[in-house]
């Protein structure tokens, strides 16, 4: 293109006199942006090669940038760009049908692998701006294959109900199911109902015992003439006589599905049902996050089913279910991807989030496609703008098994890092159908300082659009949980998930966890408001940090005993020798189905991790043992933080290769 003489007079003037640039020129430097078109539903990723001009015309040299500016960034966002990076993840999660039967980007499907390097291309017109790395760690991944929860003797099967994810196996049985009173929390609480149980049982069994020994009596007289021996039958009988299968019935509410099914394995129980506590829902949804020693196979249902199983046992106290749950849960390799300005202050950094994956269920295109694309965007858009302080981009994986992918990075920052980052904002679900605009009810008194002006800065926004909002609860539901146990303020904002909006009484994404979370899952409306709001937050921020207050004991982080002997995870490129025996092989990986018993490991001690660390040549040159792998909380000299290198990574079977 060529430029005017006046122009580049302008040009120099400008330059001289350190002056912005004018328009004209800028204009001749920016990037086409033709790539960013609106796609339609027959788009497929990477369809259209990038324009010409996206080729030949640089970025504008960052001297030359404005400074940011809330107003401008937000009007940079527009609809046509999260519709076309919608599209994208759909086609995506379609990678995944071969395995799983339908689209899903769940932790270790083709669909996940493939929106991680779908992230990292977007950042490779964008390397002159951020620094972009991964972070390495082992996740638990399941599969649910089939489950069965039918009355024990019509065979009459229960709508609506869900196999909870990270569900271990276990084989067809027909069981009596125990009412757990009090939400079942507490080890009391099966203490109680298994007390009730033994008492029944002892009084049946006192009746069955009088009959049985008046006819064994008898039988034991004729056999002593015959043999001189007691009756086989006798001895057989007062032998103690096969358990009894039981499953608890909980009731949903005050702690994890995981604890739940935890203190039920616990006491014995071979299976567990937890029923909804809202009577509109439709369905459970979740996760028993990590499985412990005790976890047993969980089913879901909703509370007019929990209703009607209580019913059951009151009218039969001898009431059974049959249960049965194919399924298995491994160990799996995943990434956490982090893009970091690469200018302003690295001593106030400003950190948002979004989760990379879905439930196995379905898409997940709003649960949180949308929080990956709404990211994405501004990350694109703010590179057109000087900043005064660091801004870092998250992409944590594994988030539907449990916060896994930000609890690792929260817990495993050293002191010294954990004191720049000023605060966390995290999204999730920005666009549900039957949305609300939700604002984390944070504060300064039970959270971190800071965590209450992030709540405003979200309420004042929702104001002066004149739109209604509701406070949620601060509660533990996704990615700040990690960042607030770590003495870093946090907030953030939701469209909603499963339960009713308070405007409307409607549900809120009727499509939440479940195969019909595509691209007509989005409210559109919802989606630009939400991501616009990102925009002047993350503007806000990177600009001044102007009233936010100073972070306090940003030393005393969580397990402190542990992290204040841990290095600053460093970023670093690995070379191909490191990569090779650093991680484990693709054949180890996608042969290895760990065994129930296997699944069931334990949490290492303190000790133990601390005298289990190998050394560094060691962790180059040493494949643990799938054994050890199990027993070993891996050191964060393990999992360092790797740069990637646009064109040279790819994916090789479970693992990311450079």
């Amino acid at each position: 293109m060529l430029l005017k003489t006046g122009a580049l007079f302008a040009l120099s003037a400008s330059i001289s006199s350190g002056y912005v640039l004018p328009e004209i020129v800028q204009e001749a430097f920016q990037l086409d942006k033709t790539r960013d078109a609106l796609l339609d539903q027959n788009h497929k990723p990477d369809s259209n090669p990038p324009s010409l001009f996206s080729n030949i015309l640089p970025h504008i040299p960052y001297f030359l940038k404005p400074q940011v500016d809330s107003n401008k960034l937000q009007e940079s966002i527009s609809i046509d760009d999260l519709n076309a990076t919608a599209w994208d993840l759909y086609h995506i999660a379609e990678a995944s049908e071969k395995h799983y039967g339908h689209p899903t980007r769940v932790i270790g499907s083709k669909g996940h692998r493939k929106t991680i390097k779908y992230i990292l291309k977007q950042f490779d017109q964008m390397k002159d701006y951020y620094d972009v790395s991964l972070q390495h760690f082992d996740a638990l991944s399941g599969k649910i294959n089939s489950f069965n929860l039918t009355d024990g003797v019509t065979g009459e099967p229960f709508i609506n109900s869900t196999a909870l994810s990270l569900s271990p196996p276990v084989k067809p049985f027909t069981g009596r199911v125990v009412h757990i009173a009090n939400l079942g929390c507490n080890e009391e609480d099966y203490k109680v109902a298994l007390q009730a149980l033994n008492a029944e049982n002892s009084s049946n069994e006192k009746e069955d015992s009088i009959y049985f020994e008046k006819r064994s009596d008898k039988k034991d007289k004729q056999s002593k003439k015959s043999t001189g021996k007691k009756s086989k039958k006798h001895n057989k009988h007062n032998k103690h006589e096969k358990k009894e299968k039981l499953i608890a019935l909980i009731e949903r509410g005050q702690c994890s599905f995981g604890t739940k099914s935890e203190l039920a394995g616990k006491f014995g129980f071979e299976a567990a049902v937890i029923f909804d506590n809202d009577p509109q829902s439709t369905g459970l949804h979740a996760t028993l996050e990590k499985p412990k020693k005790h976890t047993v196979s969980t089913i879901g249902v909703t509370y007019q089913t929990g209703q009607l199983l209580i019913t059951s046992i009151e009218n039969d106290s001898n009431y059974t279910l049959n249960f049965a749950m194919d399924s298995y849960v491994k160990n799996i390799r995943t990434v956490n991807v982090i893009a970091d300005t690469k200018r302003g202050d690295p001593n106030n950094i400003i950190g948002l989030g979004a989760h990379s994956d879905s439930v196995e269920e379905g898409p997940g295109i709003n649960d949180d496609g949308s929080g990956t694309i709404s990211l994405l965007t501004v990350a694109k858009q703010l590179t057109h703008f000087k900043i005064t302080n660091k801004v870092r981009f998250a992409w944590w994986s594994a988030e539907e098994e449990g916060l896994l992918g930000s609890n690792y990075y929260a817990d495993h920052l050293c002191p010294k890092e954990n004191s720049k980052i000023r605060m966390f904002m995290d999204y999730d679900m920005m666009a549900s159908p039957n949305y609300e605009y939700e604002v984390y009810d944070a504060n300064n008194i039970d959270n971190p300082k800071g965590s209450e002006e992030l709540r405003d800065l979200y309420i004042d926004y929702y104001k002066s659009h004149n739109l209604n909002y509701t406070l949620i609860p601060f509660d533990g539901r996704s990615d700040y949980v990690g960042f607030i146990n770590n003495g870093i303020p946090a907030g953030g904002i939701a469209a909603g998930a499963e339960k009713d909006n308070v405007f409307n009484g409607g549900v809120l994404d009727k499509c939440y966890h479940l195969l019909c979370d595509d691209v007509s899952n989005l409210a559109w409306d919802a989606f630009l408001v939400n991501t616009k709001l990102i925009a002047h937050s993350v503007a806000t921020y990177a600009n001044s940090l102007e009233g936010f207050p100073v972070r306090e004991n940003s030393t005393l982080i969580a397990d402190d005993v542990v992290k204040t002997k841990k290095k600053c995870n460093k970023h670093q490129e690995p070379s191909a020798k490191e990569d090779k025996h650093h991680k484990p092989s693709t054949k180890e990986a996608k042969h290895h189905k760990p065994s129930t018993k296997e699944a069931k490991h334990h949490e290492p001690s303190i000790k133990e991790d601390k005298h289990r660390k190998p050394s560094t040549k060691e962790d180059k040159h040493h494949k643990q043992s799938t054994k050890e792998a199990k027993h070993h909380e891996p050191s964060a000299n393990e999992y360092k933080m790797h740069r990637a290198v646009g064109q040279g990574f790819k994916y090789k079977g479970n693992q990311l290769v450079y």
